[in-house]
C-alpha cells in the first residue's frame, strides 16, 4: 500500500529515462550530420564546434542528474514501503494496545482496594504510557521517511520534466536540408534553448535538493526520539511484574 506516492515516481523515472534517451540520440544525430558535411560546413565548422560543445556539457549534465536518480531508485521505493509499515505493522497494532492494557484482566479487580490495587492500577497506567509512547514515536518516524521518499519523488519528477523539456527543443528546431548560415542559427537558436531549459530545471532541481537536505538535518529529531526512554526505562518495555 502506497497511497500512490509510487506510481508518480515510476513514472517519472519512466520519462526521464526516455526523454533523456531522446536527447542524446537527437544530439548525436546533429552532430553526425555535420560531421558527415564536414566541408560543406568548414567556412563556419569553428562557429557549430563552439555552440555543439555548450549543448553537450549541458547535456552531460543532465545525464548526470539522470544517473544518479536511476542508481537511487530502489532506496527511494523502500523508504515509501517503510514509511507506511511503521503505521500499519508498529502505530496501528500498538495502539491497539491501549484500551486493552487499561482494563483490569479481570473485572473483579475494578473493586479491589487497598496498597496491592494502587501498585496495579500505577503498572497499567505506566504500560499504557509506553503503549502511547510508541505509537506516537512510530507515527513520527513514519512521517519523517514520507518526508524524504516526498522530497525524492518531487526532485526525480521535476527532472523528468526538464528533460522532457530539452527534448521538445530539438524536435522543434532541423538542421537537415538547411543552408549552412541556416544550420549557424538554428543551432545557436538550440543551443540557447536547451541551455535556458537546464538552467530553469537545474534552478528547481537545486531548490528541491535544499528541501531534502532539510528534511536530512533533522536527523536530531529522529535520535531525539530514540534516544528519549522517559516511558521506556532503559530503551525497553516496563516490566509489570518481576521474577523474585
Amino acid at each position: 500500500m502506497d497511497y500512490g506516492f509510487v506510481e508518480p515516481f515510476e513514472t517519472g523515472m519512466r520519462q526521464m529515462g526516455e526523454a533523456v534517451g531522446g536527447v542524446c540520440e537527437n544530439f548525436n544525430g546533429v552532430v553526425r550530420y555535420i560531421y558527415d558535411h564536414r566541408f560543406q560546413f568548414a567556412p563556419v565548422l569553428l562557429v557549430l564546434k563552439k555552440q555543439l560543445d555548450t549543448m553537450k556539457k549541458g547535456i552531460d549534465q543532465l545525464v548526470g542528474l539522470v544517473k544518479y536518480a536511476v542508481e537511487h531508485h530502489v532506496p527511494v521505493l523502500s523508504l515509501i514501503v517503510q514509511s507506511f509499515r511503521w503505521i500499519t505493522q508498529v502505530q496501528t497494532p500498538v495502539s491497539d494496545m491501549s484500551s486493552k492494557v487499561s482494563e483490569p484482566a479481570n473485572p473483579d479487580l475494578a473493586y479491589w482496594d487497598g496498597a496491592g490495587a494502587g501498585e496495579y492500577r500505577r503498572r497499567m497506567g505506566v504500560q499504557k504510557d509506553a503503549v502511547v509512547d510508541v505509537a506516537s514515536r512510530a507515527a513520527f518516524i513514519s512521517e519523517w521517511l514520507m518526508k524524504i521518499a516526498t522530497a525524492n519523488v518531487k526532485f526525480v519528477v521535476e527532472l523528468a520534466k526538464t528533460a522532457v523539456d530539452v527534448l521538445s527543443k530539438f524536435l522543434v528546431v532541423t538542421v537537415k536540408g538547411a543552408t549552412v548560415v541556416g544550420i549557424a542559427f538554428a543551432l545557436d537558436n538550440l543551443a540557447d534553448a536547451v541551455g535556458e531549459a537546464l538552467a530553469e530545471g537545474v534552478k528547481l532541481l537545486v531548490g528541491l535538493g535544499e528541501e531534502f537536505m532539510a528534511v536530512v538535518a533533522n536527523i536530531r529529531d529522529i535520535v531525539g526520539q530514540v534516544g528519549d526512554h522517559n516511558k521506556l526505562p532503559g530503551g525497553k518495555w516496563p516490566q509489570a511484574v518481576y521474577e523474585r
